[in-house]
């Protein structure tokens, strides 16, 4: 049996220490929420989505692109938005929180790091997911998934860091806008999610014999 060889060096590539940066991000993020430190809170998530942004760039840029990478990528959006949500409300968080790992398991179990181009996708789905997320309708859907929480911790927590004169109306329109592109990712979510539930009854044709 031929031994395995791993690439430890791919865990120091430039993207993956971005990464470890932004863990270190949330973590001192969360610890200013709870010292009521609101506006250090944000700078620090916004500057941990910024980062996200970059360490594909230059993955891109160096040659550095990996599987791990893109996984590490993922794993990160996901402790970064789950912080969020658990700090604008301890019971939406922990539902949001369990649907994105449920899809994020469903995602690498059944697709791999083929993910973003998986075969046989319903129209909607391609639609939202076209371009590998490069489109305008696909920025709003991806930022809507980073935004929202965002917007609904300022409203909650910092409501003086909005602009001034911004209406009450203006900010639940722009709740609600946020809101139906949240809803577009998780129609795509959706149907993730759905494959993997096919694929744990799937029987094959030996065992229907």
């Amino acid at each position: 049996m031929p031994k395995d060889t791993y690439q430890w060096h791919v865990l120091l590539w430039v993207p993956n220490l971005i990464g470890y940066l932004r863990l270190l991000i949330c973590i001192l993020g969360v610890l200013c929420h709870y010292q009521s430190a609101h506006v250090w809170f944000l700078l620090l998530f916004l500057t941990n989505f910024a980062l996200d942004g970059i360490d594909g760039y230059l993955a891109r840029q160096l040659g550095q692109c990996s599987t791990f990478g893109a996984w590490f990528d993922v794993f990160v959006d996901l402790i970064a938005r789950g912080f969020l949500w658990v700090t604008v409300n301890d019971v939406v968080g922990y539902c949001v929180i369990c649907w994105e790992w449920l899809t994020f398991f469903a995602i690498h179990t059944i697709f791999g790091k083929g993910w973003k181009e998986p075969p046989m996708t319903p129209p909607l789905v391609a639609t939202i997911m076209s371009n590998n997320f490069k489109t305008v309708h696909g920025f709003y859907i991806i930022g809507s998934l980073f935004l929202l929480p965002i917007w609904c911790y300022v409203m909650i927590h910092s409501p003086q860091l909005l602009p001034p004169g911004l209406s009450l109306q203006l900010q639940y329109l722009i709740l609600i806008l946020l809101l139906i592109g949240r809803f577009l990712a998780a129609i795509a979510e959706g149907w993730y999610v759905s494959e993997f539930m096919k694929s744990l009854l799937v029987v094959s044709e030996e065992k229907a014999n």
